[in-house]
C-alpha cells in the first residue's frame, strides 16, 4: 500500500455566540447515564499533518488523558475554547450532557479485561475513534472487538480515502475496514475504486424513512431537520452488507443515493454481540477551529447550517444505551391528500390524535414508485401541510407518524392525489 498526501477542506466560519446557542437548545441530557465515562482515542496520530481530532493538547501532538482545565467546572454556557483541540466543542457537548470524558494518549495500550492499565476499555461506556492514521494492532483489534462484543459502544470516525496525513500507507477508511466494519458490523468503508469516496455533501439530509431511527428522529437531544442534516466536506460513504450482520441498517444517505440503499451510506449503525457501533464517514462534522497547535481545522461541530451536533449527540446516547424514558406518541389518523391551487402542489391534512409528540415525519413517493423519501418534518400539533415543488400530472402516495423521544407512532393509511 503506497503512502498517500495528506489532504483538507476549507469551510466558512460561524460565529461562536450563534454555535454556542445552537448548540445549547438540544437540552440537557437524561439524569441515567450521569458520569458515564466516554473515551476519545488520541493514540493513532490523530493531530498527524495538519489534523487535529482530539479534545485538549497541553504539549502538541500529545493529548495528555484528563483535558484541562477540568471539566467538573463545565457549566451549560462553557464555549469550546475551554479547551484546546479541534475536538473540544465535541468533548464540552459530550460533558455537558452527563457524561465524562477522557483522551487514550499516545503510547497508551488499547486493552479489554487487564485490570491492571487504568484506561482498559471495559472501564468506558462508549469509545469514540475520530480519523486514526495509524493502523491497529492485532492486540487492539482484539480488545476493541471485544469491548463491542460485551457490550461497548464504538463510534468510528472516518474521512475521504487517500487522507493518509502522516504518509504511512494507511487511511482512516482503510484502518477501520482493518478492524474487522465490514465483516463484523456489516459496514465496509468505500476506498480505492469503491465510489463515492471522496465528496462533499452539504447539507446531507437524506434521511432514512425509519421514523424509529435513535439518529435522525427519536435521540434525546432532538429529531433533526431537512435541509441542515450532515456538513460533510471530504467524506467517504459506506457500502453496508446485511448478510454479514443483519442488524447494520443506513440512517443517512449521501443526496444522490437511495433511502435504505446498501449503498452511498454516510451515517450507518449496527449492534454486534451485546454492544453497539456507529460509523461517521467525515470527521468534518466533529471538529472546531480551537486549537493551539497551528494546525488547520475549521467550524464543523457548531456550524448553525447543519445538524451536525444534535446528530452525533444523539448517536453517542445510543452507543450508551440512553433513551428518552418516554411513551411514543398515538398515530395521527384521517390522512387525506387533495390537488393544490397552483401547479406544482398536493395539499394534506389530517387529525392529530396526541399531546406528546414532539414532531412529524412526513414521507413521500411516487404513487407508481415504492420507495419512500422523507419530505417533511414538521412542528407537534400541525395539521396540515402544503407539499410544493411537484412534476404536475404526476399522482403522489403519502404517509405520516409522529414521533417523540421515546419512538415512533405507526404510519397512518396512506392518502395520494395528482399535483396540479
Amino acid at each position: 500500500m503506497s503512502a498517500r498526501t495528506p489532504s483538507h477542506r476549507a469551510r466558512p466560519l460561524t460565529s461562536l455566540a450563534a454555535a454556542i446557542a445552537a448548540v445549547a437548545a438540544l437540552g440537557a441530557a437524561p439524569a441515567a447515564h450521569a458520569q458515564a465515562r466516554v473515551l476519545f482515542d488520541a493514540a493513532h496520530a490523530q493531530t498527524a499533518g495538519n489534523a487535529d481530532w482530539v479534545l485538549d493538547e497541553d504539549t502538541c501532538g500529545i493529548a495528555q488523558r484528563y483535558p484541562t482545565p477540568t471539566q467538573s467546572s463545565i457549566t451549560s454556557t462553557t464555549g469550546e475554547t475551554y479547551w484546546r483541540g479541534a475536538f473540544s466543542a465535541f468533548g464540552v457537548d459530550v460533558v455537558k450532557r452527563g457524561f465524562s470524558v477522557e483522551s487514550l494518549p499516545t503510547g497508551t495500550a488499547i486493552t479489554y479485561g487487564n485490570t491492571s492499565n487504568p484506561q482498559d476499555l471495559s472501564n468506558y461506556r462508549v469509545f469514540i475513534i475520530p480519523e486514526p492514521n495509524v493502523r491497529f494492532t492485532t492486540a487492539e483489534k482484539t480488545a476493541i472487538q471485544a469491548f463491542v462484543q460485551n457490550g461497548g459502544g464504538l463510534f468510528m470516525i472516518s474521512d475521504h480515502y487517500n487522507s493518509d496525513r502522516n504518509n504511512d500507507g494507511w487511511d482512516s477508511p482503510e484502518i477501520f475496514n482493518d478492524l474487522g466494519a465490514p465483516t463484523l458490523f456489516g459496514i465496509s468503508f468505500n476506498t480505492g475504486s469503491v465510489t463515492p469516496n471522496y465528496f462533499d455533501n452539504n447539507p446531507d439530509d437524506n434521511y432514512t424513512v425509519d421514523t424509529s431511527s435513535p439518529i435522525v428522529f427519536t435521540g434525546p437531544y432532538g429529531t433533526a431537520s431537512l435541509k441542515r442534516g450532515l456538513g460533510l466536506f471530504g467524506a467517504t460513504a459506506f457500502t453496508i452488507n446485511p448478510s454479514a450482520n443483519a442488524s447494520v441498517q443506513g440512517h443517512i444517505w449521501h443526496t444522490s443515493g437511495t433511502p435504505g440503499a446498501t449503498t452511498q451510506v454516510t451515517f450507518a449503525t449496527a449492534t454486534y454481540g451485546a454492544g453497539r457501533v456507529a460509523a461517521l464517514g467525515d470527521s468534518s462534522p466533529g471538529e472546531d477551529n480551537t486549537n493551539g497547535c497551528s494546525h488547520t481545522t475549521y467550524t464543523g461541530w457548531n456550524d448553525t447550517r447543519f445538524d451536525n451536533a444534535l446528530l452525533q449527540l444523539n448517536a453517542i446516547a445510543w452507543l450508551a444505551g440512553v433513551t428518552g424514558g418516554v411513551a411514543a406518541p398515538n398515530a395521527p389518523t384521517g390522512l387525506a391528500a387533495a390537488t393544490g391551487a397552483s401547479a406544482g402542489q398536493v395539499n394534506l391534512t389530517w387529525t392529530d390524535n396526541s399531546s406528546a409528540e414532539t414532531r412529524y415525519v412526513l414521507e413521500r413517493r411516487p404513487t407508481s414508485s415504492t420507495t419512500w423519501r422523507v419530505v417533511g418534518i414538521l412542528a407537534a400539533n400541525t395539521i396540515s401541510y402544503t407539499d410544493t415543488g411537484l412534476t404536475s400530472g404526476t399522482s403522489y402516495t403519502y404517509r405520516l407518524a409522529a414521533i417523540n423521544t421515546g419512538g415512533s407512532s405507526a404510519f397512518t393509511a396512506t392518502a395520494s392525489a395528482t399535483a396540479r
